[in-house]
Parts: C-alpha cells; sequence; structure tokens
C-alpha cells in the first residue's frame, strides 16, 4: 500500500483499540501513525490528521502537556496548508477546550472566534454546527466571568437552534440551559428561571420524570430558586430531583450530596430548622471533594444552620468559614471570575 494508505490504516487500527479492552495498544498505533506520516513528510495533511486523532485521545486520558504538543501541530500544519481543510476548525477547537482546561483563557478564545468564522465561511449560517459553536465560545466567555458577553452569544445560540434543530430537540433543551446558566451567574433570575423550566418541559416529554438529565435541570433550577430564596418552589423541584438520585444505582454521591444540601437550604429558609438539619445529617462522610463548590455550599448550609442556633459568635465564626470554602473553590474552578 501507498505511504499514506498505510498511515490511514494505522490511525483506523489505534482508534479501535482505544475504543476497545487495549487503550495503551492504541494510543501506541497513533504514535506509530504520527512518526510513519512525519517520515514521509514533514507538512503533509496526513501528519496534521494523526496528530490531531493523538492529541484528542491523549486530552480524554489526562496528558494534558503532550496533548497540547499534538493538537498545536495540527493546527500549525492544517494553517499552512494553501486551502485549509474543514479539519482545521476541529482542530482548533480542540485545542482551544484543552486550553480551557489549563486556564488559557485568552488564546483559547482567539482560536474559537477564529474556528467560528470559519464554520461560518465553509458552511453558512443555516449549518447545524453554528449554534454549538457560538455556544462553545459564550460558555468560555462566561466561565472567565463574562457573564454579560456571553449573553447576547447564549441567546443567539439558543435561538438559532430552536430554528435549525427544532424548539422540542434535547439539543435544543441543552442550549437553553447554557442560556440559564449564563442569567443565573449575571444576575437575571426570572430569565434563568424561564430557560430552565422551559427545558425541563421539554426534557420530560422526551425523557420520562426519572430521567437522570431531568434531575440536573431540576437541581440547577433547585439550586436558582434557593438563591432567589424562592424556598417552597426550590424545595419542589430539588424533593422530585433527590427521589430520582436517591433510587438510581449505582449513583452519583456527589450529586446527591449536593441536592440535600440545598434542601437543607431551602428548609432553613422556610424555618424548618430541623429538617435542615436532617438533611445536612446524611451528607455527613460523603466525599465533597474539598475544596470543590458542593463543599462551599456544605459550608454554607452549615452556616446557616448554625445561626439558626442562636449564637451569634459560633455563626460568625461559621460563615467566616463558609466564605473561605467559596473563595478557595472558585478560586480553584474558575481563578478569573473571582
Amino acid at each position: 500500500a501507498p505511504p499514506a494508505e498505510r498511515v490511514q490504516a494505522m490511525l483506523a487500527l489505534g482508534r479501535n483499540l482505544l475504543d476497545s479492552t487495549q487503550p495503551a495498544e492504541g494510543l501506541q498505533w497513533l504514535r506509530d501513525a504520527v512518526a510513519a506520516a512525519e517520515a514521509i513528510d514533514s507538512q503533509s495533511e496526513v501528519l496534521a490528521e494523526a496528530l490531531l486523532a493523538l492529541g484528542s485521545h491523549l486530552h480524554q486520558l489526562g496528558e494534558l502537556a503532550e496533548a497540547e504538543s499534538a493538537l498545536r501541530r495540527a493546527v500549525a500544519i492544517y494553517r499552512a496548508l494553501p486551502d485549509r481543510p474543514a479539519e482545521t476548525v476541529n482542530a482548533q477547537e480542540l485545542l482551544a477546550r484543552l486550553l480551557v482546561s489549563r486556564k488559557q483563557m485568552a488564546e483559547a478564545e482567539g482560536l474559537l472566534r477564529d474556528a467560528l468564522a470559519q464554520r461560518r465561511a465553509l458552511h453558512g449560517e443555516d449549518d447545524v454546527s453554528i449554534p454549538w459553536a457560538i455556544a462553545g465560545l459564550a460558555r468560555l466567555l462566561d466561565d472567565d466571568g463574562r457573564s454579560l458577553e456571553a449573553l447576547p452569544l447564549f441567546a443567539e445560540a439558543e435561538a438559532l437552534g430552536a430554528r435549525k434543530l427544532g424548539a422540542d430537540s434535547v439539543h435544543h433543551a441543552v442550549l437553553l440551559q447554557n442560556l440559564a446558566r449564563c442569567q443565573f451567574r449575571a444576575g437575571d433570575f426570572a430569565g434563568a428561571q424561564a430557560g430552565y423550566r422551559r427545558s425541563l418541559a421539554a426534557l420530560m416529554r422526551l425523557w420520562g420524570a426519572d430521567h437522570a438529565g431531568v434531575a440536573t435541570v431540576r437541581i440547577n433550577l433547585g439550586m436558582l430558586l434557593v438563591a432567589a430564596q424562592d424556598w417552597n418552589a426550590a424545595r419542589t423541584e430539588l424533593q422530585a430531583a433527590e427521589q430520582s438520585l436517591a433510587g438510581r444505582q449505582p449513583g452519583n454521591p456527589r450529586d446527591l450530596a449536593l441536592v440535600r444540601i440545598l434542601l437543607a437550604e431551602a428548609e432553613l429558609g422556610r424555618g424548618e430548622i430541623e429538617a435542615g438539619r436532617r438533611w445536612l445529617a446524611q451528607v455527613e462522610g460523603v466525599d465533597l471533594s474539598a475544596p470543590s463548590l458542593v463543599h462551599a455550599e456544605y459550608q454554607r448550609a452549615r452556616a446557616w444552620l448554625v445561626a439558626a442556633s442562636g449564637d451569634p459568635a459560633a455563626a460568625k465564626a461559621a460563615f467566616a468559614e463558609s466564605e473561605a470554602a467559596w473563595d478557595t473553590a472558585l478560586a480553584k474552578d474558575n481563578p478569573r471570575a473571582v
């Protein structure tokens, strides 16, 4: 077989092995494919394809430094080709996602903006990939603490998604959640609640009330309602989520812990001190992976419970501990948004 076809065969074998029970062997085949392609031509499209495949799988495996090197080389080769292949867009988006995970937000933003422009030039505004590309850029801005810049992009993605993907589709429900999350961060509680409820209604029609995805939307809506101090509405949504998650084996203990922490806050907000105490007691012993946002939420609920005991000095200390937990969790999760 010609050399380029041999490289393609090596890539296919590597991908198949990675998807099976032999990931180490599959990864070696991808590395061998890169070496074989480089021996043919160090600036060829087939080498870029091999580097893209290798970088993508290394990213999935958490090997970020090696993945970044491979993806940067792939992007550079694709960009240097006389007619940029469509695969350039995917390579840039993959590299951007990796850079976000490494908190290199400015470079990732530039890559996503360029990739979006390329998608529009290649496929036109009506292509079904455009809403997702817009949402990806908006998510980066939102996670970078720039929710007000992200909002119009999320709204554009949601509107395009309704038209191109179907207003009753799972895809549109996800885009609604993205917009609602950003509205929540920006302080638009009414807009966020409307978006979460529209998404929830669509997913309940599509998946049924007990689906894990429905429970996730209920958790997000419940968190919003707690923040808005709509205690009764929060309790309703969170109880439904708790019942759904508690019946899942195996489930995600941190998700269930978060729901119970939020339920404790809702009960405390309603003045039901003992009910709040009981929900928090169910979280004792669960690994909340501190510092984390779930652990910070627990510390806040615990501070509310201490405050309800009527001991001002203990309450002051508990709230100081809660604020420290939030600062640490936010610095870890999203350092530029603190």
